[in-house]
């Protein structure tokens, strides 16, 4: 089994330590392969209409990180808040995002914040990020409030208890994911006719 971890952080900072953290919980899980996409550091271009034209020759980063996604199985997204929204970096992705990709495959969502917010960003994805690449959100999700306390502090009790959440909601994925392997399999959900959502 082989999940991705996408990094929606625009910077340096506490997303890429909860992707380590989530990675790490993945591999104790069970899950053989955990490949982490971190935004920030790929360096993809913004889209612009070229993408159509140009295909494999509009982005070499980009080709790297859709032929990544298209060996996985699963993929969780982090979002850091960026003033009640989603990261533009991560928008970007989505845009880029077709259903070679991420269709019909099982996708956590999990939000960043430094206070006690963080669940606009998963809202604003859960509305707008998936229509056409046809990712699938779990119902449950992750957010990781206070976030710089959380990592420094592994005995508070917040930290437990989000422990066991993400433990819980890893194992869901790792279930999501082996039954989403049918629906793949089946060709009706991939019909060249209805490649974009409504």
């Amino acid at each position: 089994m082989k999940i991705s971890i996408v990094c929606g952080s625009q910077r340096n900072g506490q997303s890429q330590n909860v992707m380590n953290y989530l990675k790490q919980i993945c591999l104790d899980n069970g899950i053989e392969e955990v490949n982490g996409i971190d935004l920030y550091h790929r360096n993809i271009k913004t889209w612009d209409e070229s993408v159509w034209k140009l295909g494999k020759n509009w982005d070499a980063n980009w080709n790297q990180t859709s032929e990544e996604l298209k060996s996985s199985e699963g993929c969780i997204f982090i979002s850091p808040e960026y003033g009640g929204m989603v990261p533009p970096i991560l928008k970007n992705f989505f845009l880029l995002c077709s259903q070679n990709e991420l269709a019909h495959k099982p996708g956590l969502l999990v939000g960043v914040s430094s206070t006690r917010n963080g669940a606009y960003p998963i809202m604003e994805l859960r509305m707008s990020s998936f229509k056409n690449n046809k990712i699938c959100y779990m119902p449950d999700h992750l957010i990781f409030r206070d976030v710089e306390k959380f990592l420094a502090a592994p005995k508070s009790e917040e930290f437990i208890y989000m422990d066991e959440r993400s433990h819980y909601t890893i194992k869901m994925l790792k279930a999501y994911v082996q039954a989403f392997k049918e629906i793949r399999n089946k060709e009706e959900v991939f019909l060249p006719k209805y490649k974009f959502g409504m």
